[in-house]
């Protein structure tokens, strides 16, 4: 069944556009919308959030148009959460993004707290293996003062959910375990947080500085989430890869945890394509590196069959498939003006003339300058109260203009070409801080100390000055001479970059050679530098060439860049 609605009636109820007439926003199932933007087809999705009480999952052909709608979503809605997945071949042949991983975490940790909510994954997302949703809640670790907690049941417990032990905690998803203290560094927390036993028993919470790893502050209870998806109750024999958690335990998808959402598929014949060659991609890989492995490495596409499926077309126009009934809307983007002010005010005024409704977004700070170049009426307003006859200028961010029936809506992206500021997901992961070079050095390795220059890593002692019990890291230097630096002045050390397979002369601690070694290298620099300014300089007196205007066909082009370029 086709229906063709050159204009979308709207009733102004509340927020613009909040009502969508002849469209249905309540009980979606097996429609199709086409003619549609990304920011008109992200209002409606809102639109469609508020009026029901059904999680709503969007499915993506690839990972960037899965970020691109979730950072247009996320304008209108806060309960907006992204499902990212690597491609299959970096995930299985080369190693999962942590940060891809954390996001997924911590989406699964807010649906699981039965928080409705608009997810957006790519279709990698979509097909990954997760462990049934009992189970991982039966994983989350909750623990108070005075608690009874075995601590060798506690270390494997930690292991069994993905974290990793370390000889110092300085990042999520790290313990380590000493004595009567267990240090975590629990998915979602700003701090890592230290476990003293007595016992059996939890004597103490306390949060500590993952810099200075002193402790700052007591707590009474912490929740510790997995900081894995291969979650099983079983013991298992192989390496925590998501493809062997089949073999262990019940597998289901990101449909499972958001409890028979409202679903739509983005260009369903882009997700088939991208579907197949994912197929190809793992029939590949199995034959070349993978032979001995017999089972899958994630869902069926074709199994997965949302109750409530719907699909958001913008290169498909058709969906060959019965029973769906497709809407075709003439929803259409904003030039940009490149700064013009004439041919802005020019367009303004067109459309006000057109008894058009008129929005302009803007930032606070961009109004004043705006509205001395604009020549029509205006109001500073909000999405709740628009005028027609004039310019309703919105304190707010979107991504994209666009004119739809008879709204015409620009943003500073279509007015003076600036790009859009990608979000970075909200996420509390903590990547490691200086000390983390700790992790990344072994004993034996040479290292460089900023004053008394290069010795040998011998590991972290514990020293005591009375009462006082503190970590060092330990150093050597010619004739068996120690040096111990607290491990809070760990930016002291780096690890030596040499030659590949050069010794390096150790020196003696007070001695003068790493003195002269470092005035050497500072008369170095003076030459090097005195080069480079008599090169700049040479380059300046220079003529250069002065290419002509970029015509419309040039700014047409440098306007379909769809990512965001550096500042040079």
């Amino acid at each position: 069944m086709w229906y063709y609605i050159g204009a979308l009636e709207i009733l102004i109820v509340g927020e613009y556009m909040d009502t969508f007439k002849n469209i249905p926003i309540t009980n979606i199932r097996n429609i199709a919308l086409s003619g549609l933007t990304d920011e008109v087809f992200c209002r409606y999705i809102n639109t469609v959030f508020n009026n029901n009480n059904d999680n709503i999952l969007i499915v993506t052909p690839s990972l960037f148009e899965a970020n691109m709608l979730f950072d247009t979503i996320s304008n209108y809605n806060n309960n907006t959460y992204l499902f990212p997945m690597d491609d299959f071949l970096t995930s299985e042949a080369i190693a999962i993004s942590p940060d891809l991983l954390v996001n997924r975490l911590e989406t699964l940790n807010e649906i699981i707290d039965n928080k409705k909510c608009i997810v957006v994954t790519n279709l990698m997302g979509y097909l990954r293996y997760l462990p049934e949703v009992s189970n991982y809640k039966k994983s989350i670790l909750n623990i108070k003062v005075s608690d009874n907690v075995d601590q060798e049941k506690f270390v494997r417990l930690l292991t069994s959910i993905g974290y990793n032990r370390e000889s110092l905690v300085t990042k999520t998803g790290e313990f380590s375990s000493r004595g009567f203290i267990i240090d975590v560094f629990p998915l979602g927390y700003e701090h890592p947080i230290r476990f003293e036993f007595f016992g059996d028993e939890i004597d103490s919470i306390r949060e500590f500085d993952e810099d200075t790893q002193s402790s700052t502050k007591k707590i009474d209870e912490v929740t510790i989430h997995p900081y894995s998806e291969f979650i099983t109750m079983k013991d298992i024999d192989c390496p925590p890869k998501q493809k062997y958690l089949k073999e262990y335990e019940n597998v289901v998808s990101i449909l499972d945890y958001l409890n028979n959402p409202i679903t739509f598929y983005k260009d369903y014949s882009s997700l088939k394509v991208s579907y197949q060659g994912i197929v190809e991609e793992m029939l590949e890989y199995k034959n070349e590196k993978d032979h001995d492995y017999t089972g899958d490495y994630m869902n069926k596409f074709e199994e997965l069959n949302p109750s409530k499926l719907n699909h958001y077309l913008t290169i498909d126009n058709i969906i060959n498939e019965k029973d769906i009934t497709i809407y075709r809307l003439d929803a259409k983007e904003i030039p940009s003006f490149h700064e013009n002010i004439e041919a802005i005010n020019k367009y303004i005024n067109e459309q006000l003339y057109m008894n058009k409704y008129v929005l302009i977004y803007l930032k606070e700070i961009q109004v004043k300058n705006f509205v001395k170049e604009l020549n029509a009426s205006y109001i500073i307003t909000d999405e709740d109260n628009i005028k027609k006859n004039t310019v309703n200028i919105i304190i707010k961010t979107i991504n994209k203009g666009y004119s739809f029936g008879e709204y015409v809506v620009l943003t500073d992206k279509e007015l003076f070409n600036y790009n859009i500021t990608k979000k970075k997901y909200k996420t509390k992961f903590k990547y490691a801080s200086k000390i983390k070079d700790l992790n990344k050095l072994n004993v034996g390795d040479y290292v460089v100390h900023a004053v008394n220059g290069i010795g040998i890593y011998q590991g972290i002692k514990t020293l005591n000055h009375g009462d006082l019990i503190k970590d060092y890291i330990e150093v050597s230097y010619q004739n068996n001479d120690k040096l111990y630096i607290p491990v809070e002045k760990i930016d002291l050390i780096s690890k030596y970059a040499g030659n590949e397979g050069a010794v390096p002369k150790i020196n003696k601690l007070g001695g003068n050679d790493w003195n002269k070694v470092k005035a050497r290298v500072k008369d170095k620099i003076h030459d090097i530098a005195d080069k480079l300014l008599k090169i700049y300089a040479m380059r300046e007196i220079q003529e250069g060439f002065a290419f002509s205007k970029d015509n419309e066909f040039q700014q047409r082009f440098d306007d379909s860049f769809e990512y965001t370029e550096t500042k040079d």
